[in-house]
């Protein structure tokens, strides 16, 4: 089960690499004058961002993200219920 867990969490970590790199590209596209001054955090994906937080939230790499935390915490629970 370590194993399991060890390979999840490696490959959640590689894809918010992946996002991270996804959300500069679009902020050094993105108009300046849409860009917020200040940064947002998104709890899920562990990013700051600087657009609109419902645009970041529509994402793909934020909804696979998202399914990627909920697989990963209902992995790191036994088959008792209680955490590993």
């Amino acid at each position: 089960m370590t194993k399991v867990v060890g390979s999840m969490k490696k490959k959640l970590g590689q894809l918010r690499v992946t996002q991270r790199e996804e959300q500069n590209e679009l902020e050094k596209t993105e108009d300046k004058k849409d860009l917020s001054d200040t940064s947002s955090y998104c709890r899920v994906c562990e990013l700051n961002f600087r657009t609109d937080p419902k645009l970041h939230e529509t994402q793909p790499l934020h909804n696979v993200s998202q399914t990627a935390v909920q697989n990963l915490n209902f992995s790191a629970v036994d088959v008792t219920g209680s955490w590993i």
